[in-house]
């Protein structure tokens, strides 16, 4: 059985909404849930319901171990999350190949 951090899950849905650029009143009106519910959880002090939980994997598009647990991974990365694994090689590559992407185009 696990031991569930509730201010961890919390940080974790506060840095999800953050990272998204989201109002608490936007993701309130988005899940249904009351913005004063979703402060409380985001400080550790709420109490996450099943129902909460899935409306929160479907809006900011994760899985309910990440939100849970802090396992698994965030399913929409950004290009900016992606090319920071690149190697220095793979990112002149890159770069060569928007070049000559500008160059065909004419930009």
């Amino acid at each position: 059985m696990y031991d569930f951090d509730k201010e961890q899950i919390g940080f974790r849905i506060n840095q999800l909404r953050k990272y998204k650029g989201w109002s608490l009143a936007y993701v309130s009106k988005r899940c249904g849930v009351s913005a004063q519910s979703i402060c409380k959880l985001e400080s550790g002090n709420g109490n996450l319901t099943v129902p909460m939980l899935m409306k929160f994997c479907q809006l900011y598009d994760v899985t309910a171990d990440y939100i849970m647990l802090g396992k698994g991974e965030i399913k929409n990365k950004t290009f900016a999350d992606i090319i920071s694994k690149f190697t220095p090689a793979q990112i002149k590559a890159l770069d060569n190949a928007l070049l000559n992407y500008q160059s065909i185009c004419g930009k």
